[in-house]
């Protein structure tokens, strides 16, 4: 407590009522003291003074105890005037003070002071009459924090009513329930709508025991948590929270949406009121419930499709055609081989991906498809190089979807699908390879026939002519006896291939000897092999080694291989034959020391009408079935059949190897008039021997004086002793080409130089172009039409008179 005697003698504008000086508040002793200062409330003892006329003016603070600065703001107080210490104090407070001492009657007020802007709550005691008639007791407390709660609740209270009736309206229109709680007071109030929604009656009183009484127990918990959270949470709060209401057999689910309002009290925020809307929501949880269902269906069945489709080569894009940014399903990006974990991707990834001579025209099938071009369709096949090296052909197909943005109609999505068609690719290549090598194989069946046909065909023209002449009749019938053999050799192998393709040709086996197999393929080949030079080895340790095979078959598989070395090994090369038991295999082995096979040729040298040259470059170039014949009469053995090379120029060797005491039976049933008068010096080239020399004959009988060579080299060194005045050139020589020797002529004999005709087997309108472009005057398809030549030959005698 404070006090202050000497306060009483200080000078002051107010006059003292009686005796002109202040009457001190009684004294309190220490004890008294220390309760005051205890106080949690202030207190203390002012003096009314009065002025001359006995009206109230101002008054003096006697005591206070320790909390009254707190309370107040006043410091120093005792000894001064409120006028002092708050000049503009309202005059009120001083008259209400000294209304107390006139009737002695306690006084109790709740005001506010402006100038210092708070509220106080304020008792006021008159003291002893006798000794202290002018003295009173203030207790007092700063209600301030309360009153603004309270403004702040009735503010809420008044907005909430305004907002009701707003409310109200939209209310009645929807299923929709009202509910207030009004936190400080734990008044809850609900309307007819919350009450039907709730299942209770109207007549029943709202409380939270009751609320909780119709919610589903496993929801009573889980509400109060968050409600206890709200509360807590401090500051004006949105509530939401669903529970279910129980309703007959089943339940309502119920949304509380609403609005926690706070106040001050104290100085710490505390819950005024909570007042929101109850919705009945059951029938959305149960869609929202139906469509999560169908969802999840609609989910695993994305799953299964994805499933599908990364268990398969197809997979799936979509580009943002503002952004190029791509994204690409698992299959696609292991498609493209595009690495890391990113969903989406630039388009520059994929496409640089792709080979670069398909970039171009995909980047111009893609910006059509943007444009609108085909009404925004693509499809495209392209490659894909991996990072190993790797190759993989991709079918992409997929569509532009367009949309107006800002008045202009403009691509907003690029999606499709694609999947890998390697393997297809790879087919179509085979089918397009089969069907290129049956034009080839047609070419050179055409071909191979028309060279034995040209000479049958001169030697039926010579004999017509030569009639009487035994000796020519004679050569001329061995002539055509030998080509005819050779066409049935030919069209031999074709049945045999056919038989075997068909499953039709049957094997014969019968007890024999390694030796007679080999010896009788020899017989077979050896003048091939004598005509070109060769030397040949045989290697054979046990000649009479015996067997159990078909002899005449396995002969045939000795013979094309032989034959094979012989016609792709240059003049003068090597063959080396090796025959011999191995355990209970017979192993044949022919090497040749020739052009020898490409890597990639090597699994493929057996299939039909393959051929490492076409016969244009290899004499007697044959149509491409020797060796896929040779792989079938093995294969009907039990046996295999492999080729090796080192690569080209550096020989072949193709082993056989067969079970010398096992046969696999294969089900099937048995097995011109136009001649020229004036003499013409020709030069005849062809390799083919008997063609050569029976077209030279039947132009010797015209009168013309004819030179016969076998190869281009020779042509060339004969037309530089005597320039001809036409020449006759077969094509396909060994070691020059009809096109690279017509070539040489023009280059070296004066023009207009002689009259140069080709002779080819080869009578494709491609073929006769390719013939005029080299040089030639004219093409001749084999077997050569006598009479065309001989009328040909006729106007070159009439150019030359």
């Amino acid at each position: 407590m404070r006090s202050s005697a000497a306060a009483a003698a200080q000078p002051t504008a107010v006059s003292a009522p009686a005796s002109d000086q202040i009457q001190l508040a009684p004294a309190f002793d220490t004890r008294h003291r220390d309760v005051l200062d205890a106080m949690s409330i202030g207190f203390c003892i002012i003096e009314i003074l009065f002025d001359a006329t006995g009206h109230p003016v101002d008054y003096r603070y006697l005591e206070t105890n320790g909390v009254f600065e707190q309370q107040t703001g006043l410091n120093d107080a005792v000894g001064r005037t409120i006028r002092e210490l708050v000049p503009d104090i309202r005059a009120g407070w001083i008259e209400r003070y000294a209304a107390v001492l006139e009737t002695r009657e306690r006084l109790k007020v709740v005001d506010l002071v402006p100038s210092i802007g708070r509220w106080f709550e304020v008792e006021a005691l008159p003291l002893d009459p006798v000794a202290a008639p002018h003295q009173l007791a203030l207790l007092f407390r700063d209600v301030s924090a309360d009153r603004r709660l309270e403004a702040a609740r009735e503010e809420a209270w008044t907005a909430l009513q305004a907002s009701r009736a707003q409310l109200r309206f939209a209310l009645d229109s929807v299923s929709a329930g009202l509910f207030d709680w009004d936190v400080p007071t734990d008044v809850l109030s609900w309307d007819a709508c919350a009450r039907a929604i709730y299942g209770v009656p109207a007549d029943a009183e709202p409380n939270a025991e009751l609320l909780l009484s119709r919610m589903h127990p496993d929801d009573r918990e889980p509400f109060d948590a968050a409600l206890q959270q709200a509360l807590a949470a401090g500051s004006t709060h949105e509530w939401r929270h669903r529970f279910r209401i129980l309703a007959g057999d089943g339940v309502r689910w119920v949304d509380s949406i609403g609005r926690l309002v706070f106040g001050e009290q104290d100085g710490r925020a505390v819950p005024l009121r909570l007042s929101g809307l109850v919705f009945d929501v059951t029938a959305d949880v149960e869609a929202a419930r139906s469509l999560e269902v169908s969802q999840s269906a609609l989910r695993e069945a994305e799953e299964r499709l994805l499933l599908a489709m990364s268990s398969s080569s197809l997979g799936w894009w979509d580009v943002n055609p503002d952004t190029f940014e791509v994204y690409w399903s698992p299959s696609a990006r292991r498609l493209f081989d595009i690495g890391g974990d990113d969903e989406t991707v630039h388009l520059s990834d994929p496409v640089s991906r792709m080979h670069a001579d398909d970039r171009q025209r995909v980047g111009d099938a893609i910006a059509l498809a943007l444009r609108g071009e085909d009404e925004g369709r693509y499809h495209e096949q392209y490659r894909v190089i991996h990072r190993d090296g790797s190759m993989r052909w991709v079918d992409a197909i997929g569509q532009a979807h367009f949309d107006v943005v800002d008045g202009e109609r403009r691509a907003v999505r690029f999606a499709g699908v694609l999947w890998d068609v390697t393997e297809q690719r790879r087919h179509l290549d085979a089918m397009r390879e089969a069907s290129r090598q049956k034009d080839v194989f047609l070419a050179t069946l055409a071909h191979e026939l028309r060279n034995p046909l040209a000479p049958v065909r001169t030697a039926a023209h010579l004999l017509a002519q030569a009639a009487h002449d035994p000796a020519r009749v004679a050569w001329a019938s061995e002539v055509i006896q030998r080509q005819v053999g050779h066409m049935g050799r030919l069209l031999e192998d074709l049945m045999d291939v056919a038989r075997i393709t068909r499953g039709r040709l049957t094997l014969q086996p019968q007890d024999a000897s390694l030796g007679d197999i080999v010896r009788s393929a020899l017989e077979s080949v050896q003048d091939a092999i004598d005509a070109r030079g060769h030397v040949l080895e045989v290697d054979m340790p046990a000649p009479d080694a015996p067997v159990r095979l078909d002899p005449v078959r396995m002969s045939q598989v000795l013979s094309n291989l032989l034959a094979n070395a012989a016609k792709y090994t240059d003049r003068g090369g090597r063959i080396a034959l090796s025959a011999r038991v191995d355990g209970h295999d017979a192993v044949l082995r022919v090497t040749d020391s020739g052009i020898g096979l490409e890597p990639d040729r090597i699994d493929s040298i057996f299939d039909m009408f393959s051929q490492r040259e076409e016969a244009l470059s290899r004499a007697e170039g044959g149509l491409g079935i020797g060796l896929a014949l040779v792989r079938g009469l093995v294969e009907l053995h039990g046996g295999r059949v492999q080729a090796s090379s080192e690569g080209p120029g550096k020989g072949s060797a193709f082993t056989v190897r067969v079970p010398a005491g096992h046969v696999q039976r294969e089900a099937g049933t048995t097995a011109g008039e136009g001649a020229a008068t004036k003499p013409l010096s020709i030069l005849v080239a062809d390799d083919n021997h008997d063609a050569a020399d029976m077209l030279a004959a039947l132009l010797g009988l015209g009168g013309h004086d004819v030179t016969t060579v076998y190869s281009g080299e020779d042509a060339i060194a004969q037309a530089r002793r005597a320039p001809p005045d036409v020449a006759l050139l077969d094509i396909g020589m060994p070691d020059i080409s009809g096109y690279d020797v017509v070539i040489a002529l023009r280059e070296f004999l004066p023009a207009p130089g002689p009259h140069i005709a080709a002779l080819s087997g080869w009578g494709r309108p491609e073929d006769q172009g390719r013939a005029l472009a080299a040089g030639f005057d004219r093409h001749f398809t084999k077997p050569v039409d006598a009479g065309a030549l001989l009328d040909w030959l006729a106007t070159v005698v009439a150019a030359t008179r």
